[in-house]
């Protein structure tokens, strides 16, 4: 796979967030190399609409001179990382900015809230440490879609094995961050395949929490996956909309999932679920990291 890099320079660096709990987000890069074919941030292909998405990732170069010339005028508040990229896709260890845009945040006590499906943030954990000193000042969490290689493959190109982020999360455990298990986009067919068992691989990491979000076919993606579905798993795609993408099958499923969670003891929310838009509602959620889940749906930026 030819990925095309590109240097660009940006003009701000903190953009004011709609996602309910964070006050700002930043995007180091513009792309992403991981090639999920479920991406709901494709939309961003309208900047380079004669590139293919997964194919090219263009590098904000001096993202991290406009934050420190930015940042002493802003009142702060909370990060994401990221609405529509990866901060720790394999270019981030060749450039370094996500480390030095959380080294700004912290020095001037911004609180980050940090999702990836790479290992590769266990090498900014003297950095994590700081943030999380603060009350609230960190949230981080671990995308993974299903248990085995062989799917993850199938929807994610370009991602780290799902052993290597097994590792990563028992790291930052070991270290004391508690890093939180995104299951997302749970594919029906797929991510449900050997679920318990990657339960108990998720408890033996020292994951006390999940959350799972439901297939978003609203972002153009569903061409995509159907070509994986009609290659790989032919048995499902015939009738995949009324076996699979419905309420039935949905509540059947949380509450398998949730028998599970509560024998392994992981705390579990769902998106979608009446219990968690009651805690939306009510502000129980202190981690606003989940709120910020809720919130993509809708393609907020």
């Amino acid at each position: 796979m030819i990925i095309d890099f590109k240097e660009i320079k940006c003009s701000k660096a903190l953009t004011p967030s709609k996602i309910y709990g964070f006050d700002y987000t930043i995007n180091p890069y513009i792309g992403c190399t991981h090639k999920c074919s479920y991406c709901y941030a494709r939309f961003m292909n309208r900047f380079e609409p004669y590139k293919s998405w997964g194919n090219y990732v263009n590098i904000k170069k001096n993202i991290v001179q406009i934050l420190g010339n930015e940042i002493s005028k802003l009142k702060p508040g909370r990060v994401i990382f990221s609405s529509v990229t990866d901060a720790y896709q394999p270019i981030e260890s060749k450039y370094k900015i996500t480390r030095q845009c959380l080294e700004i945040l912290n020095k001037y006590n911004f609180s980050v809230g940090l999702l990836t499906k790479s290992p590769l943030i266990t090498r900014d954990i003297d950095i994590l440490h700081k943030l999380n000193s603060r009350k609230g000042g960190l949230s981080i969490g671990m995308s993974i879609m299903c248990l085995s290689e062989e799917d993850k493959n199938n929807f994610e190109e370009g991602s780290p094995s799902i052993e290597s982020r097994f590792g990563a999360l028992k790291r930052l455990n070991n270290e004391g961050l508690e890093p939180f298990v995104f299951i997302a986009p749970f594919i029906p067919g797929v991510s449900e395949k050997n679920i318990e068992l990657l339960l108990k691989r998720l408890k033996e990491c020292g994951v006390k929490s999940i959350m799972i979000e439901r297939l978003n076919l609203r972002s153009g993606n569903w061409k995509d996956i159907r070509i994986i579905l009609e290659d790989k798993y032919l048995n499902l795609v015939s009738n995949y909309y009324k076996d699979y993408l419905c309420s039935d099958y949905y509540r059947n499923l949380k509450q398998d999932i949730r028998q599970l969670c509560d024998m392994y003891g992981i705390k579990t929310h769902i998106v979608g679920s009446n219990k968690f838009k009651e805690k939306i509602k009510n502000k129980k959620i202190t981690d606003y990291l989940w709120l910020f889940f809720k919130s993509i749906i809708n393609f907020f930026i």
